[in-house]
């Protein structure tokens, strides 16, 4: 089973504690009754917290084998029995949540994992 592990590094550390403090600034300029200051980074990345962030990378899909690790089925170029299917295929995250093209991914997987059972 492969396990993936991230944790905040320290150049994410300090970008968040420089947005931190202009957010903070800004925030307090716009003179509103009641300012909540943004909170700081856990000591630890924890997917509990972050759900809905939609992670993504890691098995880029593409159509060159030598530039991504997946097809545009999804599947594997190096394993002709793996398909990956999720925001895992995307370079980076888009403006608004990916749920809708993973789904349709998972469509265009499914459909090829048929044809691939069905001609073996």
């Amino acid at each position: 089973m492969a396990s993936i592990t991230f944790d905040w590094k320290p150049n994410e550390r300090a970008l968040h504690g420089f947005l931190r403090a202009r957010l903070s600034e800004i925030l307090h300029e716009m003179g509103p009754t009641i300012v909540g200051e943004p909170a700081d980074l856990e000591s630890h990345f924890d997917t509990t917290r972050y759900q809905s962030t939609h992670n993504t990378g890691g098995a880029i899909m593409g159509a060159d084998p030598a530039t991504s690790t997946v097809d545009t089925t999804m599947r594997m170029w190096e394993a002709e029995n793996v398909w990956v299917v999720g925001g895992s295929a995307f370079p980076q995250s888009a403006g608004t949540g990916p749920t809708a093209t993973i789904c349709a991914l998972a469509y265009r997987a499914s459909d090829a994992i048929r044809a691939h059972l069905s001609s073996a």
